[in-house]
């Protein structure tokens, strides 16, 4: 049975080359060595801190989902009708029906973890003084609404369409901003009217 003998292989030419050159690369360079197992898993836990959200879903996070998405839509649409029902609509039904929109956008954008939208898309706050006012801001959140339902992104599970995700993320933000403004515009002209 041979053996590792480091005489021999110094005998040889081969090691004696070798040994100059570790030599020469550790006077002169660095060496580049191997991260420990320790050191590797300290760069994956920091990996992970920056990956964006999960993108894998339970089935209990499905259907959640699936609840909010289709709650969301109902809740709209009730709104929608609170508002063109009544000359003086029901303030105190509206302020809870904006906060349920609210609480659905909020919970699908977190759990759907969409990329930020970019700045210039995103929409202002709209003050309310008048029940006009209030009627129109209803309306442009059920066109977000509608169109956040629409997206492509919801149609292609498989394939991650990165500009149907953003608008997807401007419209869900969107319903937040509106759903709140329309939820503070409700107590104001309730107590306008008091």
């Amino acid at each position: 049975m041979h053996g590792f003998n480091i005489v021999r292989l110094f005998r040889t030419g081969f090691g004696v080359s070798l040994f100059l050159v570790l030599a020469a690369l550790g006077s002169n360079a660095q060496v580049r060595r191997q991260p420990t197992l320790e050191e590797r898993q300290v760069g994956l836990r920091s990996v992970k801190r920056e990956r964006p959200k999960r993108t894998e879903f339970t089935e209990v996070d499905w259907q959640r989902i699936a609840n909010d998405f289709e709650s969301l839509q109902v809740e709209s649409t009730k709104l929608r009708q609170l508002m063109s029902v009544a000359p003086v609509p029901d303030y105190p039904q509206i302020r809870t029906t904006a906060a349920e929109v609210k609480k659905r956008a909020q919970r699908l954008k977190s759990l759907l973890s969409f990329p930020e939208p970019e700045k210039g898309t995103q929409v202002e706050r709209s003050e309310v003084s008048k029940l006009h006012d209030l009627r129109v801001l209803t309306d442009r959140l059920m066109t977000r609404v509608e169109a956040f339902a629409a997206n492509p992104v919801f149609e292609r599970v498989r394939v991650f369409n990165v500009t149907e995700a953003e608008r997807a993320s401007a419209d869900i933000d969107a319903v937040v901003r509106m759903s709140q403004d329309i939820r503070k515009g409700a107590e104001v002209l309730r107590k306008a009217e008091q």
